[in-house]
């Protein structure tokens, strides 16, 4: 395995176990947050977890672009860029505004929507962890 595999699977396997936690434990805490409080808390979430999840996204995607480049007709790297995409859709274009419209103090519908798009990121990033493991 090169070390461009290496760190590619060792950031999958870190954002999925990290998206597990997020998902079984951390958004399902946002439902009992004071209401009054889920604005600051959403804050903070924000701000703390991106230091933790944006830097191994971005290894993670670094990593991934030059591996599906090398074996393009791959099909194991064919779906690992596709879920990559999605989840990185996903993040933008889901979990992101919800947010957004925590941080604005709107909470039962945007905490219950938040888990349930969550299922997206973590189903796709167990599947790519899992494709990779197979083939690496």
């Amino acid at each position: 395995m090169t070390i461009i595999e290496k760190i590619q699977l060792f950031s999958s396997i870190w954002m999925t176990s990290l998206i597990w936690l997020i998902q079984i434990l951390h958004y399902p805490s946002f439902q009992f947050i004071n209401p009054k409080k889920v604005s600051q808390f959403s804050a903070f979430h924000q701000h703390r977890i991106s230091w933790i999840v944006l830097p191994m996204m971005i290894i993670e995607v670094a990593t991934l672009i030059p591996l599906y480049l090398d074996n393009i007709t791959n099909l194991v790297m064919t779906v690992s860029i596709g879920l990559l995409a999605a989840i990185w859709a996903s993040t933008f274009l889901l979990q992101v505004p919800c947010h957004r419209q925590l941080r604005e103090g709107k909470t039962d519908p945007f905490i219950s929507r938040l888990i349930t798009t969550n299922w997206i990121r973590t189903l796709c990033w167990t599947c790519k962890t899992g494709v990779l493991c197979f083939y690496l």
